[in-house]
């Protein structure tokens, strides 16, 4: 397997890589020119000739390699160290030998989120924060217009000013006694008679609010085919789904359970929409594996409430915080702290597919 090959195996499997490479010889050399090696931070495939040269490539590689990982935001800057064979490593080669380390960066986490309401606007504020390859769909072009000209500007860091002003535009997240949302509405942002809520996309122009880095990958677009859409995601994407219908929610986790790869569902939900989607897949004939794929509720814990880190985020517990946990913001940090909780989609199947260069 050529080191191309192997590198973007590796960037598959999320896993970072240094290239070593010999980009000039003067004299006798163990290798030529145009040899590579490709080092990760526990194996290296591949060789320059061994000796003490490959062994200071290894622990340089290493060294670059820990640094770009460390500081994720810098570039990296590929490298050339020069070496005396002779003088330097006590080879008795005695030629003189350049290499150059190019950093590899494995492929970025892909997330996609369907629904630009209230909670998908939120969470998109947090993911584009990160370095993630980040899809951001709805069917209604007002509100992808909406979204896309807030991601031009750059998202703001805080909407309190804008939800202070505006407190009956949320959707809920809190649970009354009885089991109701607290505003009549489902968590999902549906009315309690089961037709759609209308809920818009906030603009936000607080000037005190400061402009936040945007990190993440990041594609909005009109869902026009949902089917097709979820075809056509990057391999073992994690979906989280929050539109403002559930038909088409539900059009979407079957066609998003129905992906082999499929790692994580999220749905944003009551428990009685949740136990509602679970029968309708079982009775259309999906296996209970399938079934498992979805995770609905999203964002709460075992008892009902929102996951732990949102509740540590906000201070607050027993009234003043059911009241806190309807606020979107509060909703899309749960689902982002479960998201990111998730364990790492790389494995050693899917590392296994990189043999040693030629």
């Amino acid at each position: 397997m050529s080191w191309l090959t192997t590198v973007s195996a590796l960037k598959r499997a999320g896993v970072a890589s240094v290239v070593v490479a010999i980009v000039t010889v003067e004299g006798s050399a163990p290798r030529g020119v145009g040899t590579r090696m490709v080092v990760c931070s526990d194996t290296a495939y591949g060789t320059i000739g061994g000796g003490n040269l490959e062994y200071q490539a290894l622990k340089t590689a290493r060294e670059i390699l820990n640094n770009a990982i460390a500081q994720p935001r810098k570039p990296a800057v590929i490298q050339q160290i020069a070496y005396t064979l002779g003088e330097d490593l006590v080879q008795c080669c005695g030629g003189r030998v350049t290499l150059m380390y190019e950093v590899f960066s494995p492929e970025p986490q892909s997330i996609v989120v369907f629904g630009a309401g209230h909670v998908g606007t939120e969470l998109v504020r947090i993911l584009s924060r990160l370095p993630l390859h980040l899809t951001w769909y709805d069917e209604r072009p007002d509100y992808v217009a909406a979204a896309r000209s807030m991601t031009q500007q750059s998202f703001k860091t805080d909407c309190t000013d804008f939800y202070s002003q505006h407190p009956n535009d949320k959707i809920s997240g809190a649970k009354d006694s009885d089991g109701e949302d607290s505003d009549g509405k489902d968590s999902d942002g549906k009315d309690s008679d089961g037709k759609d809520s209308d809920v818009r996309n906030s603009d936000v122009k607080n000037p005190n609010i400061r402009n936040m880095e945007t990190l993440a990958d990041l594609t909005v677009s009109v869902l026009n085919q949902p089917i097709v859409a979820v075809e056509q995601c990057p391999p073992q994407s994690l979906y989280v789904v929050l539109t403002h219908s559930h038909a088409l929610d539900f059009e979407l986790v079957e066609a998003i359970v129905s992906r082999d790869d499929t790692v994580f569902c999220g749905l944003i939900a009551s428990q009685s929409k949740a136990t509602a989607f679970r029968r309708r897949l079982r009775r259309k004939g999906f296996s209970a594996d399938e079934v498992a794929r979805l995770t609905a509720p999203i964002g709460v814990s075992a008892n009902g409430t929102l996951a732990a880190s949102a509740m540590d985020l906000t201070g607050q517990k027993s009234l003043v915080f059911a009241e806190i946990q309807k606020d979107p913001m509060v909703i899309a940090v749960a689902i982002a702290q479960q998201l990111l909780a998730l364990p790492t989609v790389v494995t050693e199947a899917s590392r296994s597919e990189v043999m040693p260069t030629d």
